[in-house]
């Protein structure tokens, strides 16, 4: 699973149930809700690389490092958690969209220049 794809999951476990000042809370239904924190931790793992690069990444978009506190303020709402998570979703799918475009761009032009090597080496 890469960042992009741990963002998504993250997210939608965020949109079936959110929680503040608790990493992650069990209903009486048995339906977990997830803090943002605790949400990317559920997806990444506690202490791995990718839970690290999500943090990072949403932290980015945000302006901060300290997402705990960012979702835990009274003023926030699960509305601005899942629009913060989409935002850096849609930075990182375009981000990725031009990564394979430059790849592309660069594929055609060694062909192109390939193909021009072989028109010399044949006239000559």
């Amino acid at each position: 699973m890469d960042t992009l794809e741990g963002l998504r999951a993250a997210r939608d476990l965020i949109a079936l149930g959110w929680v503040q000042g608790q990493m992650v809370r069990r209903d009486e239904d048995g339906q977990h809700s997830y803090c943002t924190v605790g949400a990317l931790r559920k997806v990444g793992g506690e202490a791995t690389v990718l839970s690290r690069n999500m943090m990072i990444e949403m932290g980015h978009d945000l302006g901060l490092y300290n997402l705990i506190g960012w979702n835990d303020s009274r003023y926030r709402t699960h509305g601005q958690v899942l629009a913060a998570f989409d935002k850096t979703i849609r930075r990182l799918r375009l981000q990725q969209a031009v990564a394979r475009e430059d790849e592309e761009v660069m594929l055609n032009e060694l062909n192109k220049r390939v193909r021009e090597k072989k028109k010399t080496l044949v006239a000559v």
